[in-house]
């Protein structure tokens, strides 16, 4: 899966190069925090941002999540590695929308009982706030994962309960800065 996702980033920036004139680049980093009595998870996640245009913004991202459970007194910390790609779209000089879609190796695996490394996908779309101030630009957003895997490493932190059937809703809350390289 790495070959394929690093094959996959080569060919987007050879297409995005070839294709588009770049205006600048970015740098960007995110957090992500969220903690119970039972669970938590605790993440950070690197860009860099491809100019398309004054609005739009493409690039590679890699991410690291910790993520910790307490369950019945048995206790387990798990390390979680990945990486894929972003976009976003800003707009009126304080909205964005965007979707962020990577994949992780994750030793997280809710639906078998042998716990073996597997990999999990996310494809978050979603939107917020976003303004430069200065030299930086901040980006708080809410985004949605559209495929919601049992497995997914921001499960331990999904705090939206659908009130029907009180199943957990892929909703996580995201706030991010982009500095301006060039």
């Amino acid at each position: 899966m790495r070959k394929f996702l690093f094959i996959y980033l080569i060919l987007i920036s050879g297409l995005l190069h070839s294709q588009t004139k770049i205006q600048g680049t970015e740098f960007g980093l995110d957090g992500y925090f969220s903690a119970s009595n039972f669970s938590g998870n605790l993440g950070i996640g690197v860009k860099y941002g491809f100019l398309l245009s004054e609005n739009f913004i493409i690039g590679p991202s890699l991410r690291y999540q910790r993520v910790w459970v307490k369950n019945f007194g048995d206790k387990y910390v798990h390390n979680i590695f990945g990486g894929g790609i972003f976009a976003h779209y800003r707009f009126l000089d304080y909205l964005f929308v965007g979707t962020e879609i990577e994949i992780f190796k994750s030793p997280l695996n809710y639906g078998s009982y042998f716990g073996s490394k597997q990999t999990i996908a996310t494809a978050f779309v979603g939107g917020g706030f976003s303004h430069l101030f200065s030299q930086i630009r901040i980006n708080a957003g809410i985004f949605y994962d559209v495929i919601d895997s049992l497995n997914s490493p921001f499960r331990q932190g999904y705090q939206v309960k659908n009130k029907q059937n009180g199943a957990l809703v892929p909703i996580i809350y995201r706030i991010g800065i982009f500095i301006p390289l060039s």
